[in-house]
């Protein structure tokens, strides 16, 4: 996880914490989710590109 995305789930801890609307807190919930989601994906796709970069065999 990069800097970007921990201040952004920080971020939206704090907010979460503040409010008291269910809805709210349910909507921070699921972008919290869907940020770690996009961080995982975007991971493997560079590792998929490193490691095709570096195989002869896909050139």
């Amino acid at each position: 996880m990069d800097d970007e995305q921990k201040w952004l789930l920080d971020q939206l801890d704090q907010l979460q914490s503040e409010t008291t609307s269910f809805i709210e807190k349910s909507l921070f919930d699921t972008t919290k989710r869907i940020i770690v989601q996009q961080g995982k994906r975007i991971e493997q796709h560079e590792g998929e590109l490193d490691g095709r970069i570096w195989n002869p065999g896909k050139w």
